[in-house]
């Protein structure tokens, strides 16, 4: 077995396994590959998931008007759709997109610098980032 510092030995069969491919070139670093999506797992994921709500949901009744009905529909539409995540895989691999989404209609629809604002592109940035695939 090969002796290199800081890799698990799941990433080092990995790597030992690609590279004894007939044709293929030797690669002895490290590498990640993203999986694919599957529907998200109850447990603690989900509960990160659904947290960006509440600032929407603060920011729709601190607001009048426009901001109030795109943080209704921001937060309306997270409602349903990550639960929706926990049972299919369509559902999963709507999150990160539905989300940039939100970034483009709170950036187009809401006046800049308010309140609403403020919370809805954040919120939308958080629920992004937290619905991406991780690498395994």
């Amino acid at each position: 077995m090969l002796n290199i510092p800081q890799m698990n030995p799941k990433m080092l069969s990995t790597v030992v396994r690609h590279s004894q491919h007939k044709g293929a070139l030797s690669f002895l670093g490290p590498h990640a590959t993203v999986g694919s999506f599957v529907p998200l797992h109850p447990g603690p994921r989900i509960i990160v998931v659904c947290l960006p709500i509440l600032a929407v949901l603060v920011a729709a009744l601190a607001s009048t008007g426009t901001p109030q009905y795109v943080s209704v529909l921001i937060a309306a539409s997270w409602a349903v759709l990550a639960p929706a995540a926990l049972f299919s895989a369509w559902a999963a691999r709507l999150l990160p997109i539905i989300s940039g989404a939100f970034i483009v209609l709170a950036i187009s629809a809401l006046p800049f610098n308010s309140p609403a604002f403020i919370a809805d592109i954040w919120a939308a940035l958080t629920m992004c980032l937290v619905t991406l695939p991780r690498p395994q």
